[in-house]
């Protein structure tokens, strides 16, 4: 399949933007390792981020070929999936992947074993969110009062409070709900 042939079919068969499609399908290795990435996670979207993003800046930065990069494209899939689960944030994906890198262990068990799962208890975030608009009484108005950043302080405060493992999205709907409870 020529490059121009694969473009094409990355557009029309994983819905890729044209962009996107012309720098996966210019070295025929990252188009595999795209393929491969895609077909694992179910999502086509995401693993083309991963690729363009991470996987080729790590490439760039270790000046290594496809054929050298120690994380395989099911390694990728798993940390896309387990984002898209909730089980893990994208950030802290990265920085599995560079542990997967550096170290050859699963993805799922590095996560485990440095307890790196979000927290999406929403009794446990709702006290934090709580105890986070106490300290910030003016954020919580600012917020309130429509002023988007104003969130910032509240959420950072609920980050910070759980070392970074705060369902952020749930932080946010939590939030909004005790801010429209109270106003």
């Amino acid at each position: 399949e020529l490059p121009w042939q694969r473009k094409r079919r990355f557009i029309d068969h994983y819905g890729l933007p044209e962009y996107d499609a012309g720098v996966l399908s210019e070295a025929h290795e990252i188009a595999d390792y795209f393929e491969t990435v895609a077909e694992c996670s179910d999502n086509p979207k995401k693993a083309s981020n991963w690729v363009m993003g991470h996987v080729m800046a790590v490439l760039n930065e270790r000046d290594i070929h496809i054929t050298d990069y120690s994380v395989r494209p099911a390694q990728i899939a798993e940390l896309i999936t387990a984002v898209d689960d909730g089980i893990i944030s994208e950030n802290v994906a990265e920085e599995v992947c560079e542990r997967v890198m550096d170290t050859g262990d699963e993805p799922m068990a590095i996560i485990e074993k440095e307890g790196l799962q979000q927290i999406s208890d929403q009794d446990e975030l709702l006290g934090l969110v709580k105890l986070a608009m106490n300290e910030n009484p003016q954020a919580v108005e600012d917020y309130a009062a429509g002023k988007q950043k104003a969130s910032g302080a509240i959420i950072g405060y609920v980050m910070r409070e759980t070392q970074g493992q705060a369902n952020p999205q749930l932080v946010r709907e939590l939030l909004d709900r005790e801010i429209a409870q109270k106003h």
